[in-house]
């Protein structure tokens, strides 16, 4: 339980600079991408779940769709890779929302499949297979008409 405290006063102060002030928007997104590395380079769901908290606070400062859609993007990937994958489809859509990405599109498709729903993960490949016909992706469509699940969003 201490540690757990100690982490928090940590995360909460990492929030102030050393003039005293909070950290922008952008300061918080990088927080957040440095969090995020670090957590699924060394398996630290501490450090993935505070690189949400980061993204959180990014996405409220942030008002270019661009920059938001990055947000979204980021913190998407931290959900799925703690495995809420409701959470990472949600991050996603809005992320596409903004700004239409293959990435995004690609990234949103595996958690469908994580999830069980083949007929939006197909859509999403196929848009993304039929913008890139070189595109891994187009292997996963083929893979899904088969039923070859474990052939899907692996490295």
């Amino acid at each position: 339980m201490k540690t757990k405290s100690l982490i928090i006063v940590m995360f909460l102060i990492s929030f102030i600079t050393p003039s005293g002030e909070c950290q922008t928007a952008y300061e918080s997104y990088n927080s957040g991408r440095v969090m995020l590395d670090q957590g699924m380079k060394n398996g630290d769901s501490v450090s993935i779940e505070s690189s949400i908290s980061l993204f959180d606070v990014a996405i409220s400062g942030f008002t270019d769709p661009r920059q938001l859609a990055s947000v979204y993007s980021k913190r998407a990937v931290a959900y799925g890779v703690l495995g809420s994958t409701d959470k990472a489809i949600e991050d996603f859509s809005e992320s596409l929302a903004l700004h239409d990405n293959l990435f995004e599109r690609k990234m949103r498709g595996c958690m469908f499949v994580a999830n069980g729903n083949e007929k939006k993960a197909r859509a999403d490949f196929t848009k993304v297979c039929d913008r890139d016909p070189k595109s891994e992706t187009c292997g996963w469509v083929d893979a899904l008409d088969k039923g070859r699940l474990t052939d899907i969003c692996q490295p």
